[in-house]
């Protein structure tokens, strides 16, 4: 009786285990989608379908531990995308996934190099982001909840910036 007990116990630990790692793999697909479309959306320059993503008390931390509201995200990525003259590259890859329930905690790397107009010249920058994203699953998908920047490192043509947020 007892070693049937610890068969059904193992064949019941293994099957959670699947079941954990099935619905990790469903959210990593999601999310990666969801990286997908913001990368889409920064080439296209369309700050709505950006916004689309972003749960509405969404925050941002910059690396100088300023933080951001939606409202400012929204005016900030409005007047960047309307300075942007043309797009390289973007990407945006999930280097690490944690999953607790109805939230999920990226560690997430974002790269971009696009041409911008400043001062009347145009400057090439090459960024690159790290950071912890917190998504949170609604009935209308994963919405970015809180975007932790850690790291920024942002190249002007060619030049370090020392860029704190």
């Amino acid at each position: 009786m007892i070693v049937r007990a610890a068969a059904i116990l193992s064949v019941l630990m293994t099957a959670c285990s699947l079941v954990r790692a099935d619905t990790e793999a469903s959210v990593r697909k999601q999310l990666q989608a969801n990286y997908d479309t913001q990368a889409a959306a920064f080439r296209s320059r369309d700050v709505a379908r950006l916004m689309s993503l972003a749960a509405p008390d969404v925050v941002v931390k910059l690396p100088n531990g300023n933080t951001m509201v939606r409202s400012h995200i929204e005016r900030d990525a409005k007047t960047e995308m309307s300075r942007i003259k043309s797009v390289r590259t973007v990407s945006n890859r999930i280097l690490r996934l944690e999953v607790h329930g109805n939230t999920a905690v990226v560690a997430a790397e974002s790269h971009a190099v696009y041409t911008m107009v400043a001062n009347k010249k145009e400057h090439v920058i090459d960024r690159t982001l790290r950071g912890r994203d917190t998504w949170v699953k609604t009935p209308h998908g994963w919405r970015l909840k809180m975007e932790d920047q850690v790291q920024a490192a942002i190249l002007v043509d060619g030049h370090a910036m020392n860029n704190g947020g």
